[in-house]
């Protein structure tokens, strides 16, 4: 629902995801999770993104809004870390220009294709 339709907002309006992936995919997301722990007051989901870039810049939008709250996006613990140092997030930094996220960039989380969305 919300956490979907906030980041296809976002990824939208970055040209180089408009150039490299939106004739490719509906949405940048393949799948959003909720935990798997039977806790019924879990303030976060796991969302799957269509590769590790969109993951990678995912991560650099830490601190986006949703419903009046700051989301923190993090590497999920399951996620592996190898090759993270080989992808380069797309630039985030026309969303930073027109408010739409924090100045300061991610939480300096590493690669992943699945990151967790918390505080929802």
């Amino acid at each position: 629902g919300h956490v979907c339709a906030v980041f296809e907002q976002l990824f939208s309006k970055l040209p180089e995801y408009e150039s490299r992936y939106a004739s490719l995919f509906e949405s940048p997301i393949a799948a959003v999770r909720p935990p798997s722990s039977n806790t019924s007051r879990a303030n976060y989901v796991f969302v799957e993104f269509r590769d590790a870039t969109l993951a990678r810049t995912a991560l650099e939008m830490s601190g986006l809004s949703l419903l009046g709250k700051s989301l923190k996006v993090n590497r999920a613990n399951s996620a592996s870390a190898a090759g993270e140092a080989e992808v380069v997030p797309l630039d985030v930094s026309p969303l930073r220009a027109a408010g739409s996220l924090p100045q300061q960039g991610g939480p300096g989380a590493v690669f992943n294709d699945q990151v967790w969305v918390g505080n929802i």
